[in-house]
């Protein structure tokens, strides 16, 4: 078996601050207002306050993703793994892993331009903006996790930026009887959207036990990780206060609830255009969750097969990854009612159990060894 500490000098080079590792979980997390249409159709007066309740739930497992990482302090997931459960059943470990990626990352190569043709370009093919969409993707996780930090400083201050100036425009809009009466639904309702917005819109940012050994300020990761959910929370909040607010109940059936509410605006000469400048806003942030995701996958992959370099692996995994999101249905139904009882569950077991698990092993097992702790 290769060592964890040279295999990784050898797949990714690149080094980032944690300030950089903020910006892109914010990004990150940005990225999820792609499912919104999930959000309002099934608590269109709630969502505010189940992201509050999921951001509570979601805590303690952010301190044991970073726990974890700064346990192992040279290691990425595949090599925590395999040295605290062994080589097989480590790697065996990973490829669930590695599996779970992929389907995320199929899924949100297929959200930004599912998107565009629901809403915008009703005559263009699927599979002409899946192939674009793939090319830009491909071309910046070939250069590493430096250009993606770099472009995720930059698609986060937009992203907030245009959330809040967004959200001031509409305040005369926003009627506070929209967000009433609170929470009434059923127990059984109220924690099945709970599980789906801790595990779609918080939970996937396990995946950055994939980064977290490229940060050269180890000291200042667990403040700026929390940074970064925090603002990635506070976005998706704005945006959601802003639309139960001006639409109230008809956002649960809108196909396009974040821009439509620009057809709220009393200032006609320019309704068009903030409402076009938004949708490019939300497919900035769906490039860049889906960067992160085909990047991770294809490091999570190279580790596993034990290659000297990712990036002769980024087309070819590419290219899987389209004909993958070419398959998704587009019910939109189907898709609602998967995330609101299947998903969450498998979630709960990838993204929340097995690291727990490795943890609590790790403690048990007091590891790593002093040998290990000590490697460059």
């Amino acid at each position: 078996m290769i060592n964890g500490a040279k295999t990784h000098m050898k797949l990714e080079k690149g080094r980032i601050s944690a300030l950089q590792l903020m910006f892109l979980i914010a990004g990150y997390m940005q990225g999820s207002m792609f499912v919104t249409n999930y959000t309002f159709a099934n608590s269109p007066r709630d969502a505010w306050l189940l992201i509050l309740m999921a951001s509570a739930v979601f805590f303690p497992f952010a301190l044991v993703y970073i726990k974890l990482s700064n346990r192992f302090p040279s290691d990425n997931l595949v090599e925590i793994n395999q040295k605290v459960f062994g080589r097989i059943l480590g790697k065996a470990l990973s490829v669930l892993y590695c599996i779970f990626f992929f389907i995320l990352c199929a899924l949100n190569f297929r959200f930004p331009s599912a998107f565009l043709v629901s809403v915008f370009m009703l005559e263009t093919p699927m599979v002409a903006l899946l192939l674009v969409f793939f090319l830009l993707c491909a071309w910046a996780v070939k250069d590493g996790i430096e250009t993606l930090s770099r472009l995720s400083f930059f698609t986060t201050i937009i992203t907030f930026g245009t959330f809040l100036i967004y959200f001031i425009l509409l305040f005369n809009k926003i009627k506070i009887p929209h967000f009433f009466p609170i929470l009434d639904m059923p127990a059984v309702k109220i924690i099945e959207n709970l599980n789906a917005f801790i595990t779609i819109y918080m939970g996937e940012i396990f995946i950055f036990t994939m980064v977290i050994p490229c940060v050269t300020d180890r000291e200042n990761i667990k403040k700026n990780y929390l940074y970064g959910v925090a603002v990635g929370v506070l976005t998706f909040l704005i945006g959601v206060i802003m639309v139960t607010g001006v639409m109230g109940n008809m956002a649960s059936i809108s196909t396009g609830p974040l821009t439509e509410t620009a057809r709220y605006m009393e200032m006609q000469e320019i309704k068009a255009r903030i409402e076009f400048f938004f949708m490019g806003v939300l497919i900035i942030n769906g490039f860049m969750k889906s960067c992160v995701l085909y990047y991770v996958s294809v490091l999570t992959a190279g580790y596993i097969l034990n290659l000297k370099s990712y990036r002769d692996f980024v087309v070819p995994l590419g290219l899987v990854f389209l004909g993958m999101a070419m398959t998704v249905t587009e019910n939109i139904s189907t898709n609602i009612e998967s995330a609101k009882y299947s998903w969450p569950y498998i979630s709960y077991l990838i993204i929340f159990i097995f690291p727990l698990v490795t943890l609590v092993t790790a403690a048990v097992r007091k590891l790593p060894k002093r040998r290990d702790a000590e490697a460059p």
